[in-house]
């Protein structure tokens, strides 16, 4: 995947909250960007930190786009599920049913 398919997936599916090779962070995003010679995609806070834990790097631009993408979709289902469900997700058998619509 190039960095203009992803782009165009971005726009497509009408995801939010991502940062795609900006230069500066804002609060509650998905970033991608290039540190240190690899690719690296991780969340932030409310105080637009990087969050501990959230951070993978890849040597391949295509491996980190796809992860990035992966986290924007996981991102937008909990948001509809929490819209859908009073804005908490409260049973198993709800986080079921939004696994199963993700695998079709």
């Amino acid at each position: 995947m190039t960095r203009e398919e992803c782009l165009a997936i971005l726009r497509a599916e009408r995801l939010r909250a991502y940062n795609f090779f900006y230069g500066c962070g804002f609060s509650d995003e998905i970033v991608i960007r290039e540190r240190n010679g690899k690719y690296a995609v991780y969340a932030t806070d409310k105080d637009a930190s990087e969050i501990d834990g959230t951070a993978a790097e890849y040597d391949r631009e295509e491996d980190a786009l796809e992860d990035y993408l992966e986290r924007l979709r996981a991102r937008e289902r909990l948001r509809r599920a929490r819209e859908g469900n009073g804005g908490a997700v409260r049973t198993p058998a709800f986080c079921e049913t939004i696994q199963k619509e993700s695998e079709t």
